[in-house]
Order: structure tokens, then C-alpha cells, then sequence
């Protein structure tokens, strides 16, 4: 079978511009003389489909056809009042983003997260406000919804959640006892959503742990905006630090093996600099020792263990994880 880049193989024909006969290559034929047959061709083309999970809208083509090693048009990501655009789901920040030289089917979604309202005095997402002392894996119960008068949880309050969502009963648990509470603009819970270190930031901050780093400044870190203080006492506390370039990245998604750490470093598990050399005497992936702490001390339930430590984590899957935290 003859190849060409950017196309596949039809079929054999008797004209160069397939108006002839058609010759299959499977078949075999009995010819009375000598015939030239040309080779004909499609086309690869691939498709790029652009989403949005509904806190912003695009413009532009959402769903493209394009050709091997062609272009796509540009799609503009404009989010709704009251958030912001973050970045697309495959990580490129561009926006607007034109794809070129392409390869292969894509599928992206625009990514976008709520900003700070003028005179809020913090963000939009309520997750802590009480000390987080112990954090054990939240187990998935058939319950109904809580009708406390002073902590009720009801459809106006989680518009966006199911009773059949995994991580709903943990939601309740954890709304019951002060520790989360819906976003400020629509009261959704986001369950499906990725957690990003900003938030993470605030859970962790209510450990009851000493401070024993000195505060760091990040330069994408505003002292204005709501998640400062609970970065700088993540920091402080050693639950929590910069990369090495010196940036915090506060919408940065956590994958498992960041969120492992930090829980391991939350609970009093060890520290960074412990595991860091236990990962070193043992010739370990770094990751390693705070998923053998946490998994020795019953801290895993098992659909965290078949999580790639590559996943992100979503909200619902961290509710999971510190369900319970606060106790009775």
C-alpha cells in the first residue's frame, strides 16, 4: 500500500483524477496488456473541539475540521461576570488561541475561576473557618438532606450538586460543621472542579501546627487579594511553599502527588525536609514517602489509590479527604 503524509490511501484508478476505473488494491485483476494506475487520496483532517464548563462563553469556531499539519481559527474564551479566565485544560494560557500545525483530534475546555469582589474581604470560595486538627478519609453514605436550622444544606444553597454525587454526603458533613460553605455569586459547590494551591492554602492554613518559617513574599502573591494570609501561614507553618523560580502560581490545579504531600505535611506526618531524605536513602520517587505515611495511617481510602498521581484533584475529591477533619 502506497503512503503519503497528510493523506490515506483510497484506492488504484485508470485516470490521475479518479474519473477512470476503479481498481481495489485487495482484488485481483486479469489485465490483456500493460495499464497505468494512479494512486488516490484522502485527506486526513482532525477535529478541534473547544468547551466551556459554563462560567464563561466562547467566540469563534467551537468545533473545527481541519487538515494534516493545518490550522484552526482563533476561539476567544470571555468569562462571565465575576470570574476569570485561568487557562484551557491541555495547561496553554493563550487567549485567544490558535491552534496551527496539527496532528491529531483536540479536545480543550476553557478553565476559568472566580475573582475578589471590591471590599470582600476574602474570596468567593468559603472552605475554612474553624481549625482543621486531623483530616481521615470521608467514606461515601446514602443520607438525606440535613434539615439543622442552623446549618441547613439545601438545593438553593448547592444549586450545582446531586444527592447521587460521590463526595455530596461529605459536603453535608463538612457544611454542618462550619468548615465549607457554597461560593459567594451563585452558592454552587463546584464539586467537579479542579482544587487549585490557593484554596488548598486555605484549608491547610487552619491546621493547628506552629509556625516555624519565616513569611516569604511571592511576587504573584498581592497582599490585597483574599487567599494572601492563608498562603503566608501555609508557608510559615512548612505546610506549603513557592517554586523554584520563586512564584506560589496560586491557580495552579494540585495533582495527587502534591495533594499527598501536603496532607502528609498537615497531619504531622513528617516534614519536607524528612521526606525528602527518606525519598533520597531509599531511591524513591519524592511523592513515595508521603503516600506510604498516609496509607499507613488509614488515610487512603481506596479510590484514591487508583487515582494516578498525576490526576488533578478535584474539590469533591479533597471534601472527601478531610471529611471529618473537625470532628464532632
Amino acid at each position: 500500500t502506497p503512503t503519503k503524509t497528510g493523506y490515506t490511501f483510497s484506492e488504484w484508478n485508470s485516470s490521475s483524477d479518479g474519473s477512470g476505473t476503479t481498481y481495489d488494491s485487495s482484488t485481483v485483476y486479469s489485465v490483456a496488456g500493460s495499464i497505468t494506475l494512479y494512486a488516490q487520496w484522502t485527506t486526513i483532517t482532525y477535529t478541534l473541539n473547544y468547551s466551556t464548563g459554563g462560567d464563561g462563553v466562547l467566540s469563534g469556531g467551537t468545533f473545527q475540521t481541519v487538515v494534516h499539519g493545518g490550522s484552526g481559527a482563533s476561539v476567544t474564551a470571555t468569562p462571565n461576570s465575576g470570574y476569570k479566565f485561568i487557562r484551557w485544560s491541555d495547561g496553554i494560557t493563550d487567549n485567544p488561541r490558535t491552534d496551527t500545525n496539527v496532528f491529531a483530534d483536540l479536545s480543550v475546555s476553557a478553565v476559568f475561576d472566580y475573582i475578589t469582589p471590591p471590599g470582600s474581604g476574602g474570596g468567593y470560595r468559603s472552605v475554612v473557618n474553624s481549625p482543621v486538627s486531623n483530616i481521615i478519609p470521608g467514606t461515601e453514605k446514602t443520607t438525606t438532606k440535613t434539615t439543622d436550622t442552623k446549618t441547613s444544606v439545601s438545593d438553593q444553597q448547592f444549586p450545582d450538586t446531586d444527592s447521587a454525587h460521590p463526595a455530596y454526603q461529605s459536603l453535608i458533613n463538612l457544611n454542618k460543621k462550619n468548615i465549607i460553605g457554597g461560593d459567594a455569586l451563585t452558592g454552587n459547590a463546584r464539586l467537579n472542579d479542579f482544587i487549585n494551591r490557593a484554596e488548598m492554602a486555605k484549608l491547610t492554613s487552619f491546621v493547628q501546627k506552629s509556625e516555624t518559617n519565616n513569611a516569604l513574599s511571592f511576587p504573584d502573591v498581592n497582599k490585597e487579594i483574599w487567599y494572601y494570609s492563608f498562603i503566608n501561614t501555609a508557608q510559615k507553618k512548612g505546610i506549603m511553599g513557592g517554586y523554584g523560580d520563586g512564584f506560589f502560581r496560586p491557580d495552579n490545579f494540585l495533582n495527587y502527588a502534591e495533594f499527598f504531600k501536603i496532607l502528609a505535611i498537615s497531619l504531622g506526618y513528617t516534614t519536607k525536609v524528612e521526606a525528602e531524605n527518606q525519598a533520597l536513602e531509599s531511591g524513591k520517587e519524592w511523592y513515595a514517602v508521603y503516600i506510604e505515611l498516609l496509607d499507613n495511617n488509614q488515610m487512603l481510602p481506596d479510590w484514591a489509590k487508583e487515582k494516578s498521581v498525576a490526576d488533578f484533584v478535584t474539590r469533591g475529591e479533597a471534601f472527601m479527604l478531610f471529611d471529618g477533619a473537625s470532628g464532632e
